[in-house]
């Protein structure tokens, strides 16, 4: 490709030397004498130059001069002819050697290696402001058109990416003008730079919609106007910042690079001036009953000196891990912005706390809702979802004189709690028609910090303090319901009015009931 520049630059040739002896004019055939190549010793890359090539007719005839001119050096130099038509006897004729430009910074040399002559052209690099044009030899304009500064960003795997302390992400925008005849490949070796420092630059691999990061062209044809982005994490403190146009050199004595796009003020503000985010207040209730719904709340300051987008992961208990949600806050700079989010907890969960992770850029954070029972009042139904069976809790109450029938003797006989203790009753109801019930054990008394399981398993009938049948969770008989009594025995503290019962169903552990009936 090299190559092909080269024979598509270096117009038509001279002769050079600065030891030539003085001309005398012979008889004869053309012949050509005092041959030179001139012009600028150095140009800037993309720079249009020509060179002159000289040479003098000191035979007996008219002609045109015609020699080998070789640019460069090695592997790297290309042939082509160079001529000067029609030079008359004892006349000195100049040609033109060119238009032509090289878009990379390097040293040339053009000689006529037959006549002794030559020339050297350095080619330097240039140094442009931000958004200026550079335009190859083959008619692609570049230019960066605009930049984007974040802390962090969302890959194509869905992971927050976040840049190291004092660090920033850069995204430029670089844009592509193929005014050319023909398709031309992107430049693939532009770089974000600080100096002599060359920062990993890369094209691709964001997936988040809120950064513009459209991908990087390959080809471009001709008439098209194409855009693609260079990211690069970099200091936030660099002060001289530049996009690159690396030389991939002819020689390893050749130049870096062959562009550079310096960073002004407006572009380096950005760096100094990103948003600087401080999480305000994360949260949810310190309580959330069974089956609902309950808010977590994210405030979020920015004390940097641009708007700017809050990125973090939020995952919850209800939610897989891979699942958790990429969220994206807009915070105008000076101010604060909220985002709440509402999530539903399983009537039936087995957990005794549901937890909200926030995986921001730094440390992570974790909020907890405590599970708690569905809350009902006496009297009030309920449908167990497992069994589909509804029952209620309609009356608790409190004594010492428990009667207990024995089925044998016929008679009933008291049962005393032990020493300081006393019986605390609930009053079991259920409608009939379903084919399981919640079994004896299932329903719990609690009083103060205390869980209390039933005192009596054998089913029975009872006097004393409450009269009738044992709750029995299996029927006896066609039509007959369970309904009925539970006895707990009970601290004498335990009263009917600070008392509750907890039913704790399923066939897993709940370290909280699934509902309780109160009287309050």
């Amino acid at each position: 490709m090299y190559r092909r520049k080269f024979l598509a630059a270096a117009g038509t040739t001279a002769l050079a030397g600065c030891n030539s002896l003085k001309a005398a004019v012979r008889s004869g055939p053309p012949y050509f004498e005092n041959v030179e190549i001139t012009g600028p010793e150095q140009v800037d890359v993309g720079e249009e130059f020509s060179l002159e090539l000289t040479a003098k007719n000191t035979g007996g005839r008219e002609g045109s001069f015609s020699s080998t001119l070789t640019v460069g050096q090695s592997i790297f130099s290309v042939d082509r002819t160079a001529e000067i038509e029609n030079i008359a006897v004892s006349e000195t004729k100049t040609s033109e050697i060119g238009p032509m430009q090289f878009d990379r910074a390097t040293e040339l040399e053009f000689r006529l290696t037959e006549h002794g002559a030559s020339h050297t052209v350095t080619v330097q690099p240039i140094e442009l402001e931000f958004d200026d044009t550079f335009t190859t030899a083959d008619g692609l304009e570049i230019k960066p058109e605009t930049i984007v500064t974040a802390p962090n960003y969302f890959d194509r795997y869905d992971e927050l990416v976040s840049a190291e302390d004092d660090d920033i992400f850069v995204f430029v925008e670089m844009q592509f003008n193929n005014t050319g005849d023909a398709t031309i490949s992107a430049p693939d070796m532009l770089d974000i730079v600080d100096g002599a420092t060359e920062y990993q630059t890369e094209t691709s691999g964001v997936a988040d919609p809120s950064l513009p990061v459209a991908e990087y062209p390959s080809d471009i044809s001709s008439d098209e106007v194409a855009s693609g982005w260079l990211r690069a994490e970099v200091l936030s403190t660099s002060n001289s910042l530049s996009v690159a146009w690396e030389n991939s050199g002819l020689s390893s004595d050749a130049p870096e690079r062959r562009v550079t796009w310096s960073f002004g003020e407006t572009q380096l503000q950005q760096l100094t001036g990103a948003p600087e985010f401080e999480i305000e207040n994360f949260e949810v209730p310190p309580e959330t009953e069974r089956g609902n719904e309950f808010e977590v709340s994210l405030t979020v300051a920015n004390n940097g000196q641009t708007d700017g987008t809050f990125r973090a992961l939020l995952s919850a208990s209800t939610m897989e891990f891979d699942e958790a949600e990429k969220i994206k806050l807009e915070v105008p700079s000076g101010d604060s912005a909220t985002l709440t989010r509402q999530y539903q907890i399983p009537l039936t969960t087995s957990e005794s706390e549901y937890h909200v992770d926030l995986y921001p850029d730094g440390p992570s954070q974790t909020v907890s809702t405590t599970v708690m029972p569905v809350q009902l009042s006496l009297g009030d139904s309920f449908t167990v979802p497992d069994s589909g069976a509804t029952v209620s809790v309609d009356q608790i109450r409190t004594g010492t004189n428990l009667q207990v029938y024995n089925s044998y003797s016929g008679e009933y006989s008291e049962r005393e709690a032990y020493s300081g203790d006393k019986w605390l009753y609930a009053e079991i109801a259920v409608e009939d028609g379903n084919d399981t019930y919640p079994a004896n054990h299932e329903f719990r008394a609690i009083g103060g910090d205390e869980t209390y399981r039933p005192g009596l398993l054998a089913n029975t009938r009872l006097e004393g303090d409450v009269q009738g049948n044992q709750y029995n969770s299996q029927r006896t008989g066609k039509n007959e319901e369970p309904s009925g009594w539970v006895a707990y025995e009970v601290d004498s503290s335990v009263t009917a009015d600070n008392a509750c019962i907890g039913l704790y169903t399923g066939g897993y552990t709940m370290d909280t009931p699934l509902v309780v009936w109160s009287a309050e």
